[in-house]
Parts: structure tokens; sequence; C-alpha cells
């Protein structure tokens, strides 16, 4: 019973690790969070006029932030 619960164990820990491994290295990109940004920018300027096609987020797991980064 201990080694099945070592064994489920270890694969979860094996599994997170490659997520975060995977998410501070390559990320996510999407559009969805567009509006979001361009309300925030717009907060802090009103004379922005921002055009996002595509937002890449990366995971920084040392200082527990995501980044985004516009593409194109």
């Amino acid at each position: 019973m201990k080694k099945k619960v070592i064994k489920y164990l270890s694969i979860l820990l094996g599994l997170i690790i490659i997520l975060i491994i995977y998410f501070s290295l390559i990320g996510i990109q999407t559009d969805r969070f567009n509006n979001q940004i361009k309300d925030r920018l717009s907060k802090y300027n009103s004379n922005l006029d921002v055009n996002l096609k595509k937002i890449k987020l990366t995971l920084d797991p040392l200082n527990f932030k995501l980044n985004a980064k516009t593409i194109g």
C-alpha cells in the first residue's frame, strides 16, 4: 500500500515539475486577455491606442509572476 502511495505521489510531483518547466520556457499563446490588457493600459494613459494580436504568457517561478509578452 505504501509503495502505491509513494508511486502516485512521485508521478504527481514529476508532472507538476514538468508543467512548471514547460510554462517557464515555452508558455502559452492566447488572444483571450487582449481586452483586459487594453483596459489596464487605458487606465495608465487614456490617449494610448493598442492593437494586440496574440499574447504569450510565461511563468516566472522564482518571483511567482506571470509575464505577458505581445507577439506581432
